[in-house]
């Protein structure tokens, strides 16, 4: 079935606060009637980036825009228990596009590019207004495409130091290959502050009203940073200023990945660790 963006203010509600109509407009709209060439009558799914997935019928299409008439909706499908936030030292080149998509595939709810001591592109002013613009664009893409409901926000580009210790997230992982310490390991360690959800979606789920809050699995397990270096690695002074921190550095084998590689693996593999892949 196919998917689609629209916005919280684009869900119609009855006076009860239920959903009941969707509009779809902008891109989204070009995409089903000029690419797809959808009509009334068929079925889709729509997402609004707050959690909720709604199923619908297409009920008009016009070149302004497409209605639908809502007919289920499910909250949190597709997200994770635990909240992974990927601190990524900007690469060179468009690598950043690349490690969005795939962050964003693989669950994680903030993506904050940051510049360390030895990396070599640095963006400000406009031109980080336009790339981060790019990036959310980007994830909003690949979570439509993966069955997400949420996509990660993607933060303005920050010193890395500053904007680990701004977060205030109280499991940081860092990888460095100088480290000693298994990735398992501290892995475990995050284990246990996980918190048990109930795997069966709650009954006010099936409920039309995105007014209720739901008690869904997601994003009710550790918040955890996750921390990439640029090309030429993180600096060891940087590294012990994070670990004086709470940082926990970790190694991540034997091979040296690069950094468009290093996060996503990094962040697929604590998504096993934790029970969240496979």
């Amino acid at each position: 079935m196919h998917r689609f963006i629209t916005a919280p203010e684009m869900v119609k509600r009855d006076a009860d606060g239920r959903a009941e109509q969707l509009l779809i407009v902008g891109e989204e709209l070009a995409h089903l009637s000029r690419v797809l060439r959808l009509s009334p009558g068929e079925a889709i799914q729509v997402i609004d980036g707050s959690g909720w997935q709604y199923d619908a019928v297409l009920q008009e299409v016009t070149p302004e825009v497409a209605v639908a008439a809502v007919t289920g909706a499910s909250f949190g499908r597709g997200e994770m228990k635990a909240r992974l936030h990927l601190f990524q030292a900007l690469p060179k080149g468009d690598k950043m596009d690349y490690i969005v998509q795939k962050a964003t595939e693989l669950g994680a709810a903030a993506i904050i590019p940051v510049s360390s001591v030895r990396s070599i592109p640095i963006i400000t002013g406009d031109r980080a207004r336009r790339r981060v613009e790019r990036w959310q664009r980007i994830a909003r893409e690949a979570a439509k495409q993966c069955g997400r409901t949420i996509w990660p926000v993607v933060q303005a580009p920050a010193p890395l130091v500053e904007a680990v210790r701004e977060s205030g997230l109280p499991h940081i992982i860092l990888a460095w290959e100088e480290a000693t310490k298994p990735l398992a390991a501290a892995v475990e360690a995050v284990k246990a502050a996980t918190i048990k959800v109930e795997a069966k979606m709650p009954a006010e789920l099936t409920s039309l009203s995105p007014s209720a809050t739901p008690s869904s699995p997601a994003g009710t397990g550790p918040a955890i940073g996750v921390v990439v270096g640029p090309e030429g690695g993180l600096d060891a002074a940087e590294v012990a200023e994070l670990a004086a921190g709470g940082a926990v550095t970790v190694s991540l084998g034997p091979r040296l990945l690069r950094t468009e590689t290093a996060g996503p693996a990094l962040l697929a593999a604590i998504s096993y660790g934790l029970g969240e892949l496979g």
